[in-house]
């Protein structure tokens, strides 16, 4: 006997939506396998999907958890209602700020990996003055030995090349910080936002799996050039397989320079939300399901939108993505409803028609959270 069916779901399996309405086993806590409904059989619980979708859970490449930072959310009140089962943490936390912290997601049911901040001190300081990221400052050893001690946690490093990081530090931090990386076979994730550098320069020390975080932004150097074109150091970067991630919160994703990159074939490889506890549940950002409507909204499909926050970023962390069979039962139901309201993007207002609203989330093979209509 099965512990769980789900029924008469339409199933987005992390590559495609299956043509037909289907069946999902699972049995201790894993995926025994997606089948087209119909037939008897037995489970201890039985859910009927009827007029829902289901897929992989949701998976936030970039985001900010608590007690990682102080500005963090909380990973199961501010994830599970919204359908995401697991999330990177972009940086909130230094090679000395790091390890005190982890019993404090240890306990969390939801998956967390790490983005460590070449800034020993990460996020710490942020309400008050944003971190230090002279290269002279980083400490290798130390971040070398908490890579050793945390091999499943840490996924990455993270620096932040913004103007009121960098000052007057030039491409220094950003060079050494890719030399760490290599150094440590991890992957780099940039925050190329409200940059005086331009995105040629800055993309030239990204390497294939590295991530421009925010690619899409209209804040400060962008990656489309005066001449409405996207830039040949982007593109470039793009050919070679650097992911672009819209990290969106509440103003780091245009309109306008999402439609020009897609005009030239580029589009986001990724959807996160990039969300602190000044952007969830609020409206211009609030949650990954709302990004995730507002890439509809720009052009993607739902196929893309949903690839990109599932399958996508699963490969990216290791945290999974797909419903293969054997795979960790995390899932999520949602419904796609048809309403008239608009979206944001901090300066340009759109209409928009889909929403992408959760219902219900599965975490292991548990019910973690369920919408009291559904």
């Amino acid at each position: 006997m099965h512990d769980l069916l789900i029924k008469n779901a339409a199933v987005f399996d992390g590559v495609r939506m299956r043509d037909e309405l289907c069946h999902v086993f699972v049995t201790d806590g894993l995926i025994e396998g997606i089948r087209k409904s119909g037939g008897r059989h037995n489970a201890r619980q039985v859910i009927n999907a009827s007029g829902a979708m289901l897929s992989h859970g949701f998976i936030d490449l970039h985001t900010h958890i608590y007690p990682l930072a102080g500005l963090g959310i909380h990973p199961e009140s501010a994830m599970f209602p919204f359908g995401v089962t697991g999330a990177a943490d972009a940086g909130s936390a230094g090679c000395d700020t790091l390890r005190p912290a982890i019993p404090g997601i240890a306990g969390s049911r939801a998956d967390v990996k790490i983005f460590v901040n070449v800034s020993a001190a990460g996020l710490a300081t942020l309400r008050g003055y944003p971190e230090y990221i002279d290269h002279a400052t980083f400490d290798e050893s130390k971040l070398i030995r908490i890579c050793r001690d945390y091999p499943d946690l840490v996924i990455g490093l993270k620096v932040r090349m913004g103007r009121e990081t960098v000052r007057n530090l030039g491409l220094a931090p950003l060079e050494a910080a890719a030399k760490l990386a290599r150094k440590l076979r991890l992957r780099l994730m940039v925050h190329a936002a409200n940059s005086d550098i331009s995105m040629d320069e800055i993309c030239g020390f990204l390497a294939e799996g590295d991530i421009l975080s925010h690619a899409f932004h209209k804040r400060g150097c962008c990656i489309i050039g005066e001449d409405g074109r996207v830039t040949p150091g982007v593109k470039a970067a793009y050919e070679r397989g650097v992911i672009f991630d819209t990290a969106t919160t509440s103003c780091f994703t245009s309109f306008e320079v999402l439609a020009a990159a897609e005009r030239e074939g580029i589009r986001p490889h990724t959807i996160s939300s990039d969300l602190t506890d000044m952007g969830v549940f609020k409206p211009a950002a609030f949650c990954l399901p709302m990004i995730m409507s507002k890439m509809l909204a720009a052009g993607m499909t739902l196929e893309e939108v949903l690839r990109a926050s599932t399958a996508a970023p699963g490969e990216i962390t290791g945290i999974g993505g797909t419903l293969d069979e054997g795979a960790r039962a995390d899932v999520v139901l949602f419904r796609v409803e048809e309403r008239d309201y608009t979206v944001s993007d901090g300066d340009v207002t759109i209409p928009a028609k889909y929403l992408i609203r959760p219902q219900m989330t599965i975490k292991d093979g548990v019910t973690v959270w369920r919408d009291m209509t559904f």
